[in-house]
């Protein structure tokens, strides 16, 4: 979450939907979509299939994931130059 919080733009650190606000409500969501994909791997697979099914849904999780972070990858490094506030 503290990685979060320092990724969101500097514009969306003021007023009620603050940054620490906005990384406790991705968490929240995040755990919320988790117990339903538990969920829905018990009712499908009852009890006793039940780790097997939660894979599927990690697997899909995860590709997405590694999708979303190589789509915008060059957005979310910063430069040196931007760092050290020299240009050349």
């Amino acid at each position: 979450m503290a990685l979060l919080s320092k990724s969101i733009p500097k514009s969306f650190a003021k007023g009620i939907f603050n940054t620490g606000f906005l990384a406790t409500e991705a968490g929240t969501l995040a755990r919320s979509v988790g117990d339903v994909l538990i969920t829905l791997a018990h009712e499908v697979s009852g009890v006793s299939g039940m780790l097997d099914a939660t894979f599927l849904p990690l697997l899909v999780l995860s590709l997405v994931s590694v999708l979303l972070t190589r789509h915008n990858y060059n957005e979310m490094i910063e430069d040196d130059d931007e760092e050290d506030g020299k240009s050349d």
